[in-house]
Parts: C-alpha cells; structure tokens; sequence
C-alpha cells in the first residue's frame, strides 16, 4: 500500500516500481549509486590528471594501479571462496539484534571457523605482499623513469597502505556472505565519495601521485571503522574459537580454493595487464592513455557486474535450500539487466569518445560548438584511446560479463569447474597481448582480448555451465520405474 504522500502515479511511486522491475533493493542501490559516483567523478579525475600531471606522471599514476592489482598472486580467491562458503553456513543462520549469530550451533562454529581462518590468511598475506611488491615495484617503474619525477616515496605509501587494508578484505565477504550486502555496498558508497575527494584534492593543491597515496588512506580508515564500529557486534563472534562443528567443510573448502586461486591468479592476465604491457612497450605517455582509458571501461563493467555480483551470497543460499526455479529466475533476470547496461553504457562511451576526438581534430578558427566543450576535449582527448581500440575493448567487456556470469552461478553451488578453461583463456590473452601489442600497439591488445574471450572464455564457461546444469538436473530426476 502506498504511503500517504506517495500516490500510485507519483515520482517516488513511479521510482519504486522501475527499481523493482529490473531488480534493484537496497544493497544493489549503493552498489549502483558508488558505481554512478564513479562515472560521474571519473571525468573529474581525468580532467584533474590531464591538468596537473604530465604525460608520463600521467602513465606513473596508471601504471601504480595494476602492480597494486598484483594481490591477487597473494589473496588466492579466498574472498570469493569465503562469500559462498559463508552462505552456505547463513542458510541456517540469522543475526541476532546484539549482532551474535542465532541458529544451528554447527552451523555456527563453521562459520566462526571459516571468518578466523581468512582473517589469519589475509592478516599473513598482507604483510608478504607489502615486503615484496614495494621494492618490486620500484625496480619495475625505475626502468621507465624520465629522471625528472618524484614517485619513489609517492609508491611506498601507496603500497604499504594497500597492504594494511588488504589484511582487513575478509571482512567484506563474510558480510556479503552472511546477508549483510546493504552494510558493505553502502561503506563502499561514502569510501568511494571520500576517496575521490582526496584525490581531487591533493591534485588541485599540486600534490601530483600523492593523490593514491590520499586514496589508500581514505580506503583503510573505511575498512576500520566497517569492523570497529559500524559492524562491531557481527565481528565480535570470530574472536573466540568455536567448539564443534562439522569439520568436513575444510577438505571441501580445499578442494574449491585452490582451483579458485589459480584461476585468480591467471585472471590477472584478462583485466590488468594491458596497462602494463603498454607502459613496457611504448613509455609512460602511452601506458598513461592505456591506463585512463582501462579505468573507465572497467568501471563500466563493475556497475553492470554488479547485478548479479551483489546476488552472489542470494544465489549461494538458494542453492543450499535446493530451490532451483527460484535461482534460475533470478539468475537469468539478473543476466538479462547487466547484458543490457553493459551494451548502454558500451554505446554511451564510444560516442563520447568520438565526440571528443572529433571536436579536438577540428581547427580553432572552424569550430561551431560552444568553447567549454572544445576546452574539454583538446585536454581530454589526447589522453585517452581513440575510439576503435575503445570499441574493441568494449565489445570484449561485454562479452567477459556473460562469461562470470555463468562462473558466478556455478560457484552458487560451491562447484568450480572452470579451472582448466579459465588457464586457457588467461594464457591465451596473455600470449595474444604481449604478440599483438607489440606488433599492432594498443589496437593489438584489443584485438588480443576480444579475441581470447571470442574463441576461449565465453564459448567454454558456457559449455562448463550448461554441463553443469544437465548434470544437477539429472541427479534431481526420479529414478526411472523398475520394469
């Protein structure tokens, strides 16, 4: 029933009803609105950038993102291993009003067992990755050096700061996994505003790359203040051991996690290399337009990612409970949305795109458009990729959207079949960038990539995922009547 102030016809009426018919709540909404914030701030940015960095501090400020990216060699896919196997444990669990579990004392101590051995993990992790990619990463960007920047302090901060707040990462998906997605998308949301803002700050006050060190302080005093104080009561359970509990979930947990840490690993070919590889092969200036670029395309996938990563912990239990016309309706519900903003969102940024290069490649004196536009576009448009490679990129993004799609439905199921495919792929786009990089420049890396998902990634997860479901549908199957 509607409230007194909002009629049927009215705009918050007209709201709720658009945000239902393509599956929006509440986590989703901070999701969409941190993912809007981005798209909204990310021009900011890149205006500051263009304004205040030069080319190659440019290519320094890009180039820091994806040897930080580099986590991934040390978080293993736990994250995504912790969400699923918490969900299956919140099936028979609830949060009590003092924020203590409630329900199946099994259930309970599996759960405690599994947040302490991904905080232990994460905690030791931290450590090794900031001692061994801060001077990692000072030999690799010392190769590509001018002589005429300051970045040597500006990537230790960032690092150690990184590494600090990658210690404190299983907080989020126990969150996520135990149903409490509206508290951590809606942290996300005010981590992304404050971190912006820093950024634009130490940019307008000629901080230069002190900028991501700013930002990676912003993320750590979020990440403490979601366990110290805004969640405090949920994450006081894990700070006893638990007695009992059916330890059988180790070994199935191991037999998921290594399959899941492998292909994390390897996954870092499909999403971060690009950035580097260009840095590598054609200087900063060059990794710099890669980079900008990389970051809005990215952003873009996130926000339509979202529809069906937000759901994640959702599909987790309904396949514990077994209810699979309700996880096949809202998975392909779910599909369908994120297919259709990828495709909008692809079509919005290509024409700004053109609209940029073509307003910067008309002459002063022919220009018939209004001159903030024009002012735009001539800092804007020499720093980003023009608009073919762009294309590219953005019909392989859309086409790797379905492919975790079908990734993410299966591991609802804590099954991960995709570990050989997955090897495929990644060493395929990896081989594909580095050749046609270097032979055809940042077109061949979006050749390399929409090629690697055309004729690997998506034709084999959904292979993967249809086996899947003729498999679990045939073992749910009566059994045929005896003759």
């Amino acid at each position: 029933m509607a409230g007194r102030d909002e009629h049927p016809g009215s705009l918050p009426a007209r709201l709720k009803r658009l945000a239902q018919r393509v599956d929006i709540d509440r986590a989703l909404a901070y999701l969409l609105a941190s993912r809007i914030w981005q798209f909204l701030a990310g021009p900011v940015t890149a205006w500051l950038i263009a304004q205040q960095l030069s080319d190659d501090s440019q290519g320094f400020y890009y180039a820091f993102l994806p040897l930080l990216a580099t986590q991934a060699f040390v978080e293993l896919g736990l994250h995504t291993l912790t969400v699923y196997a918490a969900s299956h444990e919140w099936a028979a669990l609830s949060l009590g009003p003092d924020g203590r579990f409630q329900g199946d004392p099994t259930a309970q101590a599996n759960l405690v067992q599994i947040g302490r051995q991904s905080f232990g993990w994460f905690l030791i992790m931290s450590a090794v990755f900031g001692a061994v990619i801060t001077p990692v990463g000072i030999w690799y960007l010392s190769g590509q050096d001018p002589g005429t920047l300051s970045w040597r302090r500006e990537w230790i901060a960032t690092a150690v700061l990184t590494a600090a707040s990658l210690g404190l990462q299983p907080a989020f998906s126990l969150l996520e996994g135990c149903r409490q997605v509206t508290s951590v998308y809606r942290f996300r949301f005010f981590q992304a505003l404050a971190g912006n803002v820093a950024v634009w700050m130490v940019l307008s006050m000629g901080g230069g790359l002190w900028a991501l060190p700013a930002s990676a302080f912003v993320r750590l005093a979020f990440d403490v203040a979601l366990i110290a104080f805004a969640n405090r009561g949920f994450f006081l359970n894990f700070l006893q051991p638990a007695e009992g509990g059916d330890h059988d979930w180790r070994a199935r947990q191991w037999s998921l996690q290594w399959r899941i840490a492998l292909q994390s690993i390897f996954g870092y070919a499909n999403t971060w290399i690009f950035t580097l590889v260009v840095f590598e092969m054609y200087g900063a200036a060059e990794g710099g337009r890669m980079g900008m670029t990389w970051s809005i395309l990215t952003a873009m996938q996130a926000a339509a990612a979202g529809w069906i990563q937000s759901r994640s912990s959702l599909l987790g239990v309904l396949a514990a409970q077994g209810d699979r016309n309700a996880l096949d309706q809202v998975f392909h519900r779910l599909v369908k949305v994120s297919t259709a903003v990828m495709v909008i969102g692809s079509v919005a940024l290509i024409a700004v795109v053109a609209s940029l290069k073509a307003m910067h490649a008309t002459a002063i004196d022919s220009r018939h458009f209004p001159a903030i536009l024009g002012r735009i576009a001539d800092v804007l448009a020499p720093r980003v990729l023009d608009v073919r490679p762009t294309a590219i990129f953005c019909a392989a993004l859309t086409l790797q959207n379905l492919a975790i799609a079908f990734g993410i439905y299966v591991r609802a199921h804590r099954r991960d079949p995709f570990l050989i495919a997955n090897l495929v792929s990644s060493t395929t786009c990896a081989l594909l960038v580095w050749l046609l990089t270097a032979r055809f420049g940042v077109e061949g890396a979006a050749w390399a990539q929409l090629t690697a998902i055309l004729t690997t990634t998506l034709p084999l997860n959904f292979i993967l995922w249809r086996r899947f479901r003729e498999e679990s549908e045939a073992s749910l199957a009566p059994p045929p009547p005896r003759p």
